[in-house]
């Protein structure tokens, strides 16, 4: 995850109520979840392509929750 990635974020999460630490500590968890998933799909052999693909899908649904 990029580091603009990281912050818009971090930024949401504050702007939801959260201190900077639990807004920290769920982004840890996103990154881990995203990370995960990117590795599932590797083992699957899919293409890189597919996996930004997915990347991206999921990192507006973040964003938009």
């Amino acid at each position: 995850m990029k580091k603009e990635e990281k912050q818009v974020l971090i930024n949401k999460y504050i702007s939801e109520g959260l201190n900077f630490d639990e807004a920290n500590y769920k982004l840890r968890t996103v990154i881990k979840q995203l990370k995960d998933m990117e590795d599932k799909f590797r083992k699957q052999n899919k293409s890189e392509s597919y996996i930004q693909e997915r990347f991206a899908r999921e990192f507006e649904k973040l964003i938009n929750r």
